[in-house]
């Protein structure tokens, strides 16, 4: 988390209306079903194109990695700020009293979780190490 991630440069995110990652002789989907499928595709150590299912959150932490040049500390900690920020409106069903639980994101908790998508991409080799670059907040 200290050095600054490196990503894989052969990778491409891609929206599909059908499910294409589970096409094969013993599912052949007849029709979509609404709910557009999201894949990062990337090449593999040993040549081979591998793929992850990415949500939301992914796609915003992908995004900041080709985006700023920083560490995955200072990456994180930045990400899970300006989420919070973007859903800090009020959502459904919430009172938006100051204080009450649902007014509150939980910033830690997207923290953790955004630290545990870059460990994620690191072991499936989108992300492919660090950088120790002194320079790199």
């Amino acid at each position: 988390m200290d050095g600054r991630p490196l990503l894989n440069p052969v990778h491409a995110l891609a929206v599909f209306e059908w499910p294409v990652q589970r096409i094969g002789p013993r599912y052949r989907g007849r029709q979509a079903d609404g709910m557009p499928v999201s894949l990062v595709m990337f090449r593999n150590a040993i040549g081979g194109i591998d793929y992850l299912v990415v949500g939301a959150q992914a796609q915003a932490l992908l995004a900041a990695l080709v985006r700023r040049r920083v560490s995955g500390r200072r990456l994180v900690a930045d990400l899970a700020a300006q989420l919070v920020g973007a859903s800090s409106g009020p959502a459904a069903g919430d009172t938006g009293t100051p204080g009450h639980a649902d007014s509150q994101p939980d910033l830690a908790g997207l923290r953790r979780g955004l630290a545990l998508l870059l460990e994620q991409f690191r072991a499936r080799g989108l992300v492919l190490g660090s950088l120790c670059d002194n320079r790199a907040p």
